[in-house]
Order: structure tokens, then C-alpha cells, then sequence
């Protein structure tokens, strides 16, 4: 075990000495993994962040008082983007720690998408 924080007798030495190389592959392996799970990571904060500060847009409909949600293509467009991305991290080995993260968040904006859809088909009546 190595304690390389704030150790200041840690050297180069003592990694040789570890022959580290002889576990080349097994390192390799983990921080691959590391580094697929930090990206993973990383995406779902991004649509959650998107997604917690989109704000819809309205719009007086004809001068009559009613508004009407504005800009629905661009938003649904992003709606259905963040879902395939989500579903793809879904069928990555390595989501294994944010699988309920993305599952949840996934199911959440499938419930945005088709309340918005619904939402625009009645205001096209």
C-alpha cells in the first residue's frame, strides 16, 4: 500500500520496488475504467444541469390572454438528444455506479417529452 499524500518519504524507489510492471495490464485496466466512468459522470451532470435551468418560453396567442408555449422544436429536439444519450451511457459496462442516476433521469425526461407533446398537440387545436 502506498501513502503518497503528505509522505514525504515516498520515492521513485519504492514504485520500483513494487515492480508495478508486472501489473501493468491490471492498472491499465482500472483507470481505463476510471477515466469512462468520470466521463459518464460527467455527461449526466451536464444533462441534469441543462435540464434543471431550461426554462420554457410563452407567448401571447393573438392578442386574446392566452399564452402558449413558444419555441417547442428547438426544445424538444434537445429533449430527444439527451434521451439517446442517456440511453446509450445505459448500455455501457461502466455506468454500473450512476445506473440509477441515469434511469431516473432518462424516465424523467420521457415524462417531460410527452407531457410536451401532448401539451403542443392541444394548443394546435
Amino acid at each position: 500500500e502506498f501513502d503518497v499524500v503528505g509522505n514525504l518519504d515516498f520515492k521513485l524507489e519504492l514504485l520500483v520496488e513494487a515492480n508495478l510492471v508486472a501489473v501493468r495490464e491490471e492498472i491499465e485496466e482500472i483507470t481505463d475504467g476510471a477515466d469512462k466512468q468520470l466521463k459518464i459522470e460527467q455527461q449526466l451532470s451536464e444533462i441534469k444541469y441543462q435540464w434543471e435551468k431550461q426554462e420554457f418560453l410563452f407567448q401571447e396567442w393573438k392578442d386574446r390572454g392566452i399564452h402558449v408555449l413558444k419555441a417547442t422544436p428547438l426544445v424538444m429536439e434537445e429533449l430527444e438528444e439527451s434521451q439517446m444519450n442517456l440511453q446509450t451511457m445505459l448500455t455501457m459496462r461502466h455506468v454500473t455506479p450512476f445506473r440509477a442516476l441515469a434511469q431516473d433521469l432518462l424516465s424523467s425526461l420521457r415524462e417531460t417529452s410527452d407531457t410536451l407533446e401532448l401539451w403542443v398537440k392541444v394548443q394546435m387545436m
